[in-house]
């Protein structure tokens, strides 16, 4: 009997759920009391459906006063431990004053001989330290703000060029990722480094990828006074007439038809396309690539050196073309951007730069 009362007794420990359940579900009986008092008789009488509701809302009750328990357990201990970390930073600036306060004391007495200085004086330095540093972290404060906003709308312009959705998000992923890599620690014993001037530090590293993409792009149109005749997009092929992605742009022009290479690079391709016809395709430091198409003559080739501003050829209509234009291409990292919208908010970019 000891043996099965143990078991019994292990199961309901082990299963917490089923005792609840069951006393939950517990079936109650209807009760019938008679009490007779000197001759006087009293008839109570309490209903299986009335027990069962009794039971349950003292079960309930029994649970919310738990509840109730534990959020305030959790709330002096999250309290206690607010007030702890307030007293370490409290023991932190204490000990940071009172070094500054015997580096004060040491300048003048080793480095200013004859210039006394009091405690009350020392005191007042400190004080004005301490106001100095409080206005320095609300300008970090404002700074850091700014600058993730500066870069936000770096992000967004180069989305709308088409390179990258998420471009200040892999840019922010690359900073952390370096400094991973540079992780070291450091001393900090005396002042430490705010947070505030760390996400400067952040910000501007993510400000330093953004600007080194937009530095890639080329800024200026690579014939004089163009037009567009076809634009960057889906568009209505002029052959076939159905819906079709157009790579590129078509820039017509009326007056100096040469075509000059918009970056630094060397000439990867000088000759006859499929679709481009007579075609020139540069590549360029950081990744990016220009293609000029339908050109009527070519002027360099392949393997050349080539400066921003070189004569590659003439525009034309060559290859799959209905008119004389240019058709110009830029890609980054082998994603096509388009041309137009990517030189003007590079030419914006570089105003704010300078």
């Amino acid at each position: 009997m000891q043996l099965i009362a143990r078991l019994r007794l292990r199961g309901l420990v082990r299963s917490p759920g089923r005792w609840l359940q069951w006393a939950w579900n517990y079936p109650f009986e209807d009760a019938r009391l008679i009490v007779d008092q000197a001759g006087n008789v009293s008839y109570f009488s309490l209903s299986a459906h009335v027990q069962t509701a009794i039971a349950r809302s003292v079960m309930i009750l029994a649970a919310g006063i738990g509840v109730i328990f534990v959020g305030l357990s959790l709330s002096l201990v999250s309290l206690a431990w607010k007030n702890a970390t307030l007293n370490e930073s409290q023991r932190l600036r204490i000990h940071s004053e009172t070094k500054l306060f015997g580096a004060l004391k040491d300048y003048y007495a080793n480095f200013r001989p004859g210039h006394e200085i009091d405690d009350t004086r020392v005191l007042e330095l400190i004080s004005a330290l301490r106001d100095h540093d409080q206005q320095m972290q609300s300008l970090e404060e404002r700074v850091s703000r700014q600058l993730a906003a500066l870069n936000k709308g770096l992000g967004r312009g180069l989305a709308i060029a088409g390179l990258n959705a998420n471009a200040e998000r892999t840019a922010r992923s690359n900073v952390a990722a370096r400094q991973l890599e540079d992780a070291s620690p450091r001393n900090s014993d005396f002042i430490p480094t705010s947070a505030n001037a760390r996400q400067i530090q952040n910000e501007l590293q993510t400000y330093e990828q953004l600007m080194a993409v937009y530095r890639k792009i080329p800024p200026d149109s690579p014939i004089n006074r163009h037009e567009v005749s076809s634009p960057y997009g889906v568009r209505s092929n002029p052959f076939t007439g159905k819906q079709q992605f157009h790579p590129g742009v078509d820039l017509t022009t009326r007056g100096d038809k040469k075509v000059r290479v918009a970056l630094t690079g060397r000439v990867a391709l000088a000759g006859y396309h499929a679709d481009y016809g007579n075609a020139v395709i540069v590549e360029h430091a950081g990744g990016v690539r220009t293609i000029y198409g339908h050109l009527e003559s070519i002027d360099v080739r392949v393997g050349d050196q080539i400066k921003k501003g070189d004569v590659v050829g003439i525009v034309g209509s060559t290859g799959l073309s209905t008119g004389t234009h240019l058709h110009y291409e830029i890609l980054v990292d082998g994603q096509r951007i388009d041309p137009l919208i990517a030189m003007t908010i590079v030419k914006n970019v570089q105003l704010i730069e300078n």
